[in-house]
C-alpha cells in the first residue's frame, strides 16, 4: 500500500516494519526502499515512545492498523525520507486524529500541505472503516503547523490549555464537498498502489 503525489510517496509502516523502526530505523526505511537520513537523538528517542504505542494501537484493531501506525513520507526525486505522518487509532464513532511532522531541512516547501491532502483524503474515501471526521491539536504558537490544516479545508473548533484543536469533516457524502482548484488539480496528481511495498 502505498500513496504517491506529485512529489511524495507516502507509506505506511506494516507491524513488523514499525517494530523495526523502534531499534533500526534504518534498516526499517530500507525495506520501503526509502533513505533514513541524519535524525537528532532526542527525536529518535522521542519516535521510539510513539512507535512502541501504536504498536499497541494496531493490537487491539489489526484491521484499522492503516489508522494507527506511521507513515512514511519520502521524496520521489531523492528516496529521502523527509517526514512522517498518520493517525492515532480509529474511534468508534468514525472519527480518526492527525498527526504529522516534517524533517528540519524539509520545511517551507508545501511538502506537509501535499501529504495531508493525500492522507485526509484517501481515509475519507475507506468504505471497510467510514471516517466521518478527522481531528488535529496544535500548540497556539506553532502558525507554521496551524497554516497547513487551515490549507486542508479545518476549521478550529476549540482554544484550551495553550492547544487549538482542528477538525476536518467528511461531507461528501452529503454531496456538498467543495474544493478549489488547486485541490482538485492534486486529485489528479495524486494515485493509491496497493502492490508489494517495493519499487519495481
Amino acid at each position: 500500500m502505498r500513496i504517491i503525489t506529485n512529489r511524495l510517496e507516502i507509506i505506511p509502516y506494516n507491524r513488523p516494519q514499525l517494530e523495526k523502526a523502534i531499534n533500526d530505523p534504518s534498516g526499517a526505511a530500507q525495506e520501503i526502499d526509502a533513505i533514513y537520513g541524519t535524525v537528532p537523538y532526542e527525536i529518535e528517542r522521542s519516535k521510539r515512545k510513539v512507535y512502541a504505542m501504536k504498536l499497541g494501537i494496531i493490537d487491539e484493531n489489526p484491521k484499522a492498523w492503516l489508522f494507527a501506525t506511521v507513515w512514511i513520507i519520502i521524496s520521489r526525486q531523492s528516496r529521502l525520507i523527509v517526514g512522517e505522518i498518520g493517525f492515532k487509532g480509529l474511534r468508534a464513532n468514525g472519527e480518526v486524529e492527525l498527526g504529522y511532522g516534517t524533517r528540519q531541512d524539509s520545511r517551507c516547501r508545501g511538502i506537509m500541505t501535499e501529504a495531508i491532502e493525500a492522507l485526509c483524503r484517501f481515509a475519507f474515501e475507506q468504505q471497510d472503516f467510514p471516517i466521518q471526521k478527522i481531528t488535529a491539536v496544535t500548540r497556539k504558537n506553532n502558525h507554521a503547523s496551524e497554516t497547513v490544516l487551515l490549507k486542508n479545508g479545518f476549521t478550529k473548533r476549540a482554544s484550551r490549555f495553550g492547544m487549538n484543536y482542528w477538525i476536518k469533516m467528511n461531507d461528501a457524502n452529503a454531496g456538498s464537498r467543495k474544493r478549489s482548484v488547486e485541490d482538485k488539480e492534486m486529485e489528479k496528481q495524486t494515485r493509491y498502489d496497493s502492490e508489494q511495498q517495493k519499487r519495481k
